[in-house]
């Protein structure tokens, strides 16, 4: 029965190499390590049969035969190795016909006085269960060259390993732990072991254990050359518990005592195996998404870094530019403002009339460059602010005195709504609260055709949540509500995003950017107010509210 189980684990080994070798060929028939690896697990096959047909055929002749072919594929089996790690690290060595001819010329020609001479083997010895080879004169040569060529192929990744890009590294690191596996199997059964395995009367079997072991390195060795993707030290560990799982399950097929055991134990194994495959394959379907992700990731933060160091340089411009134009304009506003008073002398109604126009456009480029430069001062950080208690109803009637004339001309009415109650003083900054609120009545009476613009100031109360807890806090509405275009429901969110407009506003005016409302919402959010924009549609006029906290 052990004899009949050795045989079937010697078949199994051999269909396993074989497909090993033929898998990943396939996988990548043009790759250099690919070819290399099928050489060695085709050699590892006619290996391990000729070992095993050694000891159990009877014909002498034979014997001898599959001895000689034992030590030449063995020998061409090991020097392949170098030149499986000198593929892996794209040695340019492999390029070189010279270099290569004498690599390959040494392992080849022991093999040939391996089987046509007898320098290498003389013959063999019978032990009975096995033969022990006579080796030749040349015996010695052969063991340095069937250490060297690993030796040196090992000794070549290792130093190629720190230069290596990190999917690389974990190809060499499956190769290496295959290759220990080897070694150490080997040395165990054919060195240290070797005392206590000759008095076992499976002598035969245990010590072919070392050289069966070969699988192993193909195992780990094929799987970093077909799986490309190796991404990381927790999927090698996933991977290795899989594989020890498997190797327990195959080893109870060995060890099973009856026709029924083996089938049931087979049958363990290919469920087992079926269940590693889909482990395994749903990691790194998992992993290959989290790598997607990652490289999605890394290049939103480049475009994010690129755009934040656009804006900045835009800023930049800006800023510059802005303060580069203030000078000119306070010049071109200062000499027009004398002109029309006269103090170069009188100026013909045309002449005031062009004179006016010029101080108009250039007030109005004035406007625009302070709020260009609040943009880049507020995208900084660096808008300063100065609170302190201030009269809002003060600030709203003086904002009210300057826009009446400007309202008459047009024929509208514009018209202030007291408050009835006593509205308390608020901590804001005077200044820049005054401009939000003549830009709230400035583009209700533009956009305002016919009617009227009415301003009101309220005291209300809003409740929001804080900490899970419901509070309650007073505060101060400016409402500029107008009988003008209206605005669409789709834009009112868009009035107060930089240099955006509604197409209707867009049509009807033509000299605005879309700044004003923009810079408004931004000074506000530091007084920790709110600025809304409410409309029932075009042509359904608009309100605008202005909300400041009383503290």
């Amino acid at each position: 029965m052990f004899a009949e189980k050795t045989y079937i684990f010697v078949y199994l080994i051999l269909f396993f190499n074989f497909t090993l070798g033929i898998y990943v060929l396939w996988k990548n028939p043009k790759n250099k390590s690919s070819q290399v690896f099928f050489t060695i697990s085709i050699l590892a096959v006619i290996w391990i049969t000729s070992n095993f047909f050694e000891d159990e055929i009877q014909n002498e002749n034979l014997k001898e035969l599959f001895l000689r072919i034992d030590y030449a594929s063995g020998i061409l089996g090991l020097s392949m190795f170098l030149f499986f790690c000198l593929s892996l690290v794209n040695s340019k060595c492999l390029e070189r016909p010279l270099f290569f001819s004498f690599l390959f010329i040494i392992p080849s020609a022991i093999a040939y006085l391996s089987i046509f001479t007898n320098e290498i083997i003389i013959g063999y010895q019978n032990l009975g269960s096995a033969i022990l080879p006579i080796r030749g004169r040349l015996g010695l040569l052969y063991d340095l060259v069937a250490i060297g060529y690993p030796l040196a192929g090992l000794t070549t990744i290792s130093l190629r390993y720190r230069k290596m890009e990190e999917q690389d590294k974990f190809k060499i690191v499956y190769v290496y732990i295959g290759m220990i596996l080897f070694i150490t199997i080997v040395l165990l059964t054919n060195v240290v072991l070797i005392e206590i395995i000759k008095s076992s009367p499976h002598f035969k079997e245990y010590s072919r254990i070392g050289l069966y072991s070969i699988s192993l390195f193909l195992l780990f060795s094929g799987y970093a050359i077909a799986r490309h993707q190796l991404f990381s030290i927790k999927i090698l560990m996933i991977e290795l518990l899989a594989l020890g799982v498997l190797l327990l399950s195959f080893f109870q097929i060995i060890r099973s005592d009856s026709l029924f055991e083996f089938i049931l134990n087979f049958a363990a194994f290919l469920f087992i195996l079926s269940f590693v495959l889909i482990l395994v394959k749903n990691v790194y379907r998992e992993v290959e998404r989290k790598e997607d992700l990652q490289f999605l990731s890394d290049r939103l933060s480049l475009a994010n870094a690129e755009l934040r160091q656009l804006d900045r340089a835009k800023s930049e411009f800006i800023s510059i530019a802005s303060h580069q134009l203030r000078t000119p304009l306070t010049s071109i506003k200062g000499y027009s403002s004398l002109l029309i008073e006269g103090t170069y002398g009188e100026l013909g109604d045309l002449q005031k009339e062009v004179v006016e126009k010029i101080f108009i456009s250039n007030e109005r480029l004035i406007h625009l460059v302070e709020d260009l430069l609040n943009i880049s001062r507020i995208e900084a950080g660096k808008l300063e602010f100065n609170f302190e208690y201030c009269d809002i109803v003060n600030i709203v009637e003086e904002v009210i005195a300057t826009f009446e004339i400007v309202a008459k001309k047009k024929g509208l009415r514009l018209v202030y709504e007291r408050p009835k109650k006593i509205i308390p003083k608020i901590k804001i900054d005077g200044v820049k609260i005054k401009e939000i609120i003549s830009n709230m009545i400035d583009n209700a009476i533009k956009y305002t055709p016919k009617g009227e613009v009415v301003v009101r100031i309220k005291k209300a109360y809003v409740i929001h949540e804080r900490h899970g807890v419901m509070c309650q806090n007073e505060v101060v509405r400016v409402i500029v509500a107008d009988t003008g275009i209206g605005i669409d429901h789709s834009e009112l969110d868009l009035i107060f995003e930089k240099f955006s407009r509604g197409a209707q506003i867009s049509r009807f005016n033509t000299e605005g950017i879309g700044l004003g409302m923009y810079v408004a919402k931004k000074v506000i959010n530091v007084h920790k107010g709110r600025i809304w924009a409410e409309s029932a549609g075009r042509g359904q006029g608009s309100r605008f509210v202005l909300e400041l906290l009383v503290r």
